[in-house]
């Protein structure tokens, strides 16, 4: 039988990863920062659910050691 990903909302994500805010999770979801939305989210209804392996997956992804955005210079 196949086993299925995990999924959770942005509060419980950010619960049970604590270095992650709701308002970040926001921005990334509505800008699809670096795929995020496209590679992690689902929308069921009116709530967005959040793959955990699919995060882990994508914050493994972000080591780049570049900055990025308004702030990087």
């Amino acid at each position: 039988m196949q086993e299925h990903p995990e999924f959770l909302t942005v509060p419980a994500l950010c619960e049970r990863f604590p270095f992650v805010k709701v308002g970040g999770v926001k921005q990334w979801l509505w800008r699809d920062f670096h795929g995020f939305r496209s590679q992690c989210a689902r929308l069921v209804g009116r709530k967005m659910l959040i793959s955990v392996p699919a995060f882990l997956a994508w914050i493994d992804g972000q080591k780049t050691g570049k900055a990025e955005g308004p702030r990087a210079a």
